[in-house]
């Protein structure tokens, strides 16, 4: 008794069309019997619990429930890519329109600048002075 043969048994208690031959096979395995009868218990408790509301009650709130949509959501009848499609044409557009009408001139970066300013102006300040004379600390060959 495999998954295949439980599914063929569950939709023939269900009322479904189903191949003769898969079920017959089905039914001549004890355990396919006995599922059968699981099934047909399931869904006589299923029908018989007080608590299922009446064919009239589904009816009445289903019509109820159709009245109270919103206003917006009857209006509206285009489908969400329609405006999403709308704004990424505008979105091309846009960055056409501003790529042809940049400057053409690249502004330099900055940190750069602002580095070879400060240093052209300012030279750093030595901490300490060193002298190297020809003969003592090297000689040249």
């Amino acid at each position: 008794m495999d998954e295949r043969d439980l599914e063929i048994i569950s939709a023939f208690a269900d009322g479904e069309s189903v191949d003769t031959g898969h079920l017959v096979e089905a039914l001549e395995n004890p355990a396919g019997h006995a599922a059968l009868l699981d099934f047909l218990r399931m869904r006589e408790t299923v029908e018989r619990d007080p608590r299922r509301p009446s064919p009239e009650m589904v009816v009445a709130l289903s019509e109820r429930l159709e009245r109270r949509i919103p206003w917006w959501r009857r209006a509206i009848l285009v489908p969400a890519a329609v405006p999403a499609g709308l704004g990424l044409l505008l979105a091309l557009f846009l960055s056409f329109w501003l790529a042809l009408n940049a400057s053409v001139q690249t502004p330099q970066p900055l940190a750069e600048t602002a580095l070879e300013e400060t240093v052209a102006a300012n030279p750093p300040t030595p901490d300490r002075v060193l002298r190297f004379e020809e003969g003592v600390d090297w000689l040249s060959q």
